[in-house]
């Protein structure tokens, strides 16, 4: 399924608009224990920021940031108890100034992948134990806060978990 599909590349430069995101209904879509796919291309302005970045989020289920001063990126969930857990990477050596593939898997047993422009950066083990949200928030965490400072062209959700040779 291909939630969206425009013309032109969806900003979200502070400044350039109110901040800008999107938000993306999950029912028919991603279901709870099932796998799926959240893929987008994204470019970042240049940000020295401390602040967690997030190109999409389903929070409290999970998010996907950056952290712009250290280029860390991060897969954050709730266990079952409410407590945050993540993973992180070093610091990775790509240009986020630059267009990057990130595409997010779960394959519905437990394990969750991220890659960037076909490589993985980052594996979390988790059951991502909370209820899917109504909706993934593209552009920023679903609290309305930690928006993505730069642009988001081509998502793609879907409701299977894209193998390695997919991506």
């Amino acid at each position: 399924v291909q939630l969206e599909n425009k013309g032109h590349v969806t900003s979200f430069v502070k400044g350039t608009r109110s901040p800008e995101s999107l938000t993306i209904p999950t029912s028919n879509v991603v279901e709870d224990g099932k796998p799926f796919t959240i893929e987008c291309w994204a470019k970042s302005i240049v940000d020295t920021s401390p602040n967690w970045r997030m190109p999409f989020s389903a929070w409290s289920k999970f998010y996907v940031g950056i952290a712009p001063n250290t280029k860390k990126v991060r897969i954050s969930w709730l266990d079952a108890n409410g407590a945050q857990q993540y993973v992180e990477s070093t610091d990775l050596s790509i240009d986020f100034s630059q267009w990057n593939h990130w595409v997010f898997t779960y394959d519905g047993y437990g394990k969750c992948n991220l890659y960037i422009n076909q490589v993985l950066v980052l594996t979390a083990n988790t059951t991502l134990p909370k209820p899917f949200p109504a909706n993934i928030d593209v552009g920023r965490l679903n609290s309305g806060s930690y928006y993505w400072n730069g642009w988001i062209d081509d998502l793609r959700v879907s409701s299977i978990c894209r193998t390695d040779i997919e991506i």
